[in-house]
C-alpha cells in the first residue's frame, strides 16, 4: 500500500516554463519521489521536449488521499493547458483524475471493447511438455535433444557425476566445507595467509583490500584459490592457516 501521494511537474529550462504535471505515490518512504524523476515511461511529446532542452523537477503537493491528488492533477492540468489540443504548454495527453500512468481515455476505452467477449485461455491447461518448456525458457537456455541424450549417458548410473569419481578434496577445501557446515563463514573463522609476501590477514576483506582495487571481485578470486577451484589469482596464491 502506498504511504501517500504527490503532485510535480516538469519545467523546462530553455523556456523556463511547465511542460509537464504527473502523480506519483510513497511506497518505500514519505519522500519517495521517484515517478517524478523518471525518464523512460512518458509519451512522445514530453520525449521531443526533453530531447530539446534540460529540465528540472518540482514537487507541488503532497497529500494521503487518492481522490485529493487526482483532482489538484486536474487543476492543474487545467491551469496551464495541454499543447495536444492546442491551448497551453504541457505534454499531457489528458485532463487528469483517472490515475492511470501513460493511457488516456479512449486507448483504454478502446483496449475494453476488444477484450470484451475474449476467451483466449479460459478453462484451458498446459500440457507437462508445454510447462517444461516454459521453465527452461526461463531459465535463459533450452538444451537440444541431443544435449540431453547426450548429459544421460555420461551420468548413467553415477549419482553425482563421472568428472568427480576418485576425486578427494584438498584439506584446505575440507577445512572450508566444515566451517560452512557450522554456518561460520571463512573470513571470520581461520585467518588467511598470502604465500606471495608471507603477509597474514585475519579477514577476508582485510586480504582483498590491500592487493587489489576491486575488493568485491578479489574476495571472489581469493575464496575460490582457498576452495581449491584455483591455483592462482592474479599472481598470487593464499591458504589457510
Amino acid at each position: 500500500m502506498p504511504l501517500g501521494y504527490y503532485l510535480y511537474r516538469h519545467i523546462r529550462n530553455d523556456k523556463n516554463q511547465p511542460f509537464y504535471i504527473g502523480v506519483g505515490q510513497n511506497f518505500r518512504s514519505k519522500n519517495d519521489f521517484r515517478r517524478a524523476f523518471e525518464k523512460h515511461t512518458h509519451n512522445k511529446i514530453w520525449s521531443s521536449i526533453y530531447k530539446k532542452t534540460s529540465y528540472c523537477v518540482e514537487i507541488l503537493y503532497t497529500t494521503n488521499t487518492r481522490q485529493e491528488i487526482l483532482s489538484k492533477e486536474v487543476e492543474f492540468i487545467k491551469l496551464y493547458g495541454r499543447i495536444d489540443v492546442g491551448n497551453g504548454t504541457l505534454a499531457n495527453l489528458t485532463n487528469g483524475g483517472e490515475g492511470h500512468r501513460g493511457l488516456n481515455a479512449a486507448t483504454r476505452q478502446k483496449m475494453k471493447e476488444r477484450m470484451i467477449g475474449n476467451k483466449y485461455m479460459v478453462g484451458k491447461k498446459l500440457s507437462e511438455d508445454t510447462k517444461l518448456k516454459m521453465s527452461q525458457s526461463r531459465m535463459g537456455r533450452i538444451p537440444s535433444k541431443k544435449a540431453i541424450e547426450i548429459l544421460n549417458k555420461r551420468n548413467k548410473g553415477n549419482k553425482y557425476g563421472k568428472l568427480n569419481l576418485g576425486k578427494k578434496h584438498k584439506q584446505e577445501t575440507i577445512k572450508y566445507l566444515s566451517i560452512i557446515k557450522k554456518g561460520k563463514p571463512t573470513y571470520q573463522s581461520y585467518p588467511i595467509l598470502c604465500i606471495n609476501n608471507n603477509k597474514i590477514y585475519k579477514m577476508l576483506g582485510d586480504c582483498a583490500s590491500d592487493l587489489f582495487d576491486n575488493i568485491n571481485a578479489a574476495r571472489m578470486g581469493i575464496k575460490r584459490v582457498l576452495d581449491g577451484r584455483y591455483e592462482i589469482y592474479n599472481g598470487f596464491k593464499f591458504k589457510y592457516i
